[in-house]
C-alpha cells in the first residue's frame, strides 16, 4: 500500500489554465487530466491521474511492478478501467507493458535523458519572443506570483512543490505565447520530463532555480527576448546536469 500523496502546499496562489482559475492543490488534476487524455471512463481516467501523479512525484520509481489486480482491488473497479488506465500512461511514456509480462514504471537511459532535456530547452527557447510579443501583463504577474512561492518553497526544502510550481511557471510561459501547436509539442513530452524534473531537484538547487527564474521574469519584463532564451537554455541544463550526476552516481538506476 502506498503512502497517501501530499498535495503541494496549501496557497492562495491560483493559475489561470486552460480557460479556468486553478490553485496550486489543484494544478496536478488539470494537468495531468489534459496530457493523459483518458477518454474511456471515469474510472480509467481517476486510476490513470492517480498513478502517473505517484510516478511524477517519485512515490512509484523506476521499474516497479504495477499489478493490475491489485490496483483495481485499490480502486475498486473491474480490471478493464486498470487495463485502460495503464495503456494511456503507456501512451505518455511513463509505463512499460511488454508482451506476457506485468506493467512496470518505466526506466530511462541517459541517453533519452539528453533527447528530453534537449527538446525541453528548443521549446522554451522557441516560446520566448511568442511571450514578448503576445504575453498580458497579468501573464507576467502570475508568474512573479509563482516565483514568490518558489522562495517560500526553497525555505521550507520542499520539492514536491517546487515541481508543481515550476510546471506552473512554464504553463503560464506558453500560455502568454499563445502558440498552440507549441504547447501541443510541449505536451508530447511534459510527462516524462516532469519525472526527470522531480528526479533532478535537491535541496540545494532550490535556492538558485528560484534566482534563475527571477533573472527569466526580469528579461521578460525588459522585452529581452535573447536573454530569456539563454535562461531558459541554462536552466533546464542545469537540471540535466542534475542528472548526469545522479546517473554517474547510480549508473545501473540510468
Amino acid at each position: 500500500m502506498l503512502p497517501p500523496v501530499p498535495p503541494p502546499h496549501e496557497s492562495e496562489l491560483v493559475i489561470p489554465l486552460d480557460g479556468e482559475d486553478v490553485t496550486l492543490l489543484g494544478l496536478p488534476s488539470v494537468i495531468l487530466t489534459r496530457c493523459l487524455a483518458v477518454s474511456s471512463s471515469p474510472s480509467a481516467h481517476d486510476i490513470a491521474v492517480s498513478i502517473a501523479r505517484e510516478i511524477i512525484e517519485g512515490r512509484l520509481t523506476p521499474g516497479t511492478d504495477l499489478n493490475s489486480v491489485g490496483i483495481a482491488e485499490r480502486f475498486g473497479t473491474s480490471r478493464t478501467p486498470v487495463r485502460d488506465a495503464l495503456s494511456a500512461l503507456e501512451r505518455s511514456g511513463l509505463v512499460d507493458i511488454p508482451p506476457r509480462r506485468r506493467p512496470t514504471v518505466r526506466d530511462r537511459t541517459i541517453e533519452e535523458i539528453r533527447e528530453i532535456y534537449g527538446m525541453r530547452s528548443l521549446l522554451y527557447g522557441a516560446a520566448a519572443e511568442p511571450f514578448v510579443a503576445h504575453s498580458s501583463p497579468e501573464h507576467l504577474d502570475t508568474m512573479r506570483a509563482i516565483h514568490a512561492e518558489m522562495g517560500a518553497a526553497a525555505d521550507r526544502g520542499d520539492l514536491t512543490t517546487t515541481l508543481w510550481l515550476n510546471v506552473a511557471f512554464r504553463e503560464t510561459e506558453l500560455a502568454g505565447a499563445g502558440n498552440r501547436l507549441l504547447t501541443e509539442l510541449h505536451d508530447v513530452i511534459a510527462l516524462r520530463a516532469m519525472i526527470l524534473r522531480r528526479q533532478g531537484l535537491t535541496v540545494e538547487r532550490l535556492g538558485r532555480s528560484h534566482f534563475d527564474h527571477g533573472r527569466l521574469i526580469l528579461a521578460y519584463e525588459e522585452e529581452d527576448v535573447s536573454t530569456a532564451k539563454a535562461l531558459s537554455h541554462s536552466i533546464v541544463m542545469r537540471g540535466l546536469a542534475s542528472l548526469e550526476t545522479r546517473a554517474a552516481a547510480s549508473p545501473g538506476d540510468a
